[in-house]
């Protein structure tokens, strides 16, 4: 009877210590849900945050007092402008013609007075944005060739970005169809641009061969990309393409910024204004800055060379830290469709208002003393 007793209170602390304990693991299981409950919510929040984000439209618009200053300023500026520029393109041009003469495959770097002539169309780079009234403001120290023989520029937002090739000296990857206009092909040819046509997969293959030749031979100038590979607002880093990262050589990521009142620069997919309205507004305005940053040169890891794209968002990374804007996974196929979109979206709204005008001239009556009715 003693011995009933004596186990039935140890029984009864053996239940309760089982209860307990199932009561902390029930307690445990629950809190590791909650926690990650809120990591998916944290997940989701960032996606619809990162989904929200608009790379592709700018909606520019000008101030009472900009306006008043370029009707004042603005037809004598345009006039100087229109005038130096012409000069200073007649004479690029008929320099590269004389530089390319007799030059053949031009596959090596250049040497001597063809050199020397390559300069000159760098220095005139620098000369046309002075002619555009653009004052560029360089931050940090470029590396040399032998330490980053490539140059990663963004965000590529405006349509006097290659401006940075004649502050940088370097070779740039350009559309192909550059490389077809008589004054712009000769002058690309000369500084040595590599061109690239971005629909057919033998020229990208080319292009990033001629990129990892000239990153791997001394005597080139810096190759520079826009990894961004087009245009867009500025507002956002889109997806970077990992043909300047293939080459598993050191980069250096140069940061553009337009610390302007007025933004007669930014050029993307979906805007009201075009190209040449851009640079008439450039032209009248009296002065438009652009700041150019080196940060510091990325050198990729051993996962980096063999995996390109890492090392290439982890350059996105760098300078989207760097100017505290988002980077968002979309390129050039998202601009295409959000384009397309926003045309079907115009479209449906004008049949809409044709449809309307027809049903209200349906409507319309003309009463006896020649007053126009609408059905009232």
């Amino acid at each position: 009877m003693k011995m009933t007793e004596t186990i039935k209170p140890t029984l009864e602390e053996a239940s309760v210590k089982e209860e307990k304990s199932l009561d902390s693991v029930l307690q445990n299981d629950e809190n590791e849900k909650s926690q990650e409950n809120k990591e998916i919510n944290i997940v989701i929040e960032e996606t619809k945050e990162t989904n929200s984000i608009d790379p592709w439209t700018h909606k520019g618009n000008f101030p009472c007092w900009w306006l008043t200053l370029v009707l004042i300023f603005g037809p004598l500026l345009l006039l100087m402008r229109i005038i130096c520029l012409f000069i200073i393109f007649s004479v690029s041009y008929i320099m590269a013609k004389i530089g390319l003469a007799g030059l053949g495959a031009n596959d090596q770097p250049l040497t001597g007075w063809r050199w020397y002539l390559q300069q000159f169309i760098f220095v005139n780079f620098k000369l046309v944005g002075a002619c555009l009234g653009v004052w560029v403001v360089k931050k940090g120290k470029q590396a040399s060739a032998q330490d980053a023989p490539l140059l990663v520029v963004a965000p590529h937002s405006t349509f006097v970005d290659w401006l940075v090739v004649g502050h940088t000296k370097s070779s740039p990857v350009a559309k192909s169809e550059l490389a077809d206009m008589t004054m712009f092909g000769a002058i690309g040819r000369l500084i040595q641009t590599v061109w690239v046509n971005r629909e057919a997969d033998d020229s990208k293959k080319e292009t990033a061969r001629l990129i990892h030749k000239r990153s791997s031979e001394s005597g080139w100038p810096q190759t520079l990309i826009f990894p961004e590979g087009t245009n867009t607002n500025g507002q956002a880093l889109v997806q970077f393409r990992t043909g300047a990262f293939a080459t598993a050589k050191p980069i250096q990521p140069v940061v553009l910024s337009f610390p302007n009142k007025v933004d007669t620069l930014t050029w993307t997919w979906i805007q009201r204004f075009k190209a040449h309205h851009l640079l008439f507004f450039t032209l009248i305005t009296p002065i438009t800055i652009i700041s150019v940053e080196f940060l510091k040169v990325l050198t990729p890891t051993k996962e980096e060379e063999e995996q390109p794209r890492i090392f290439a968002q982890r350059t996105q990374s760098v300078i989207s830290q760097h100017l505290q804007i988002p980077a968002v996974n979309v390129s050039i196929k998202d601009a295409l469709s959000a384009r397309r979109d926003l045309k079907d979206r115009n479209d449906i709204a004008d049949q809409i208002v044709v449809s309307k005008k027809h049903q209200h001239a349906s409507n319309a009556s003309i009463d006896f003393v020649g007053n126009l009715t609408f059905g009232i």
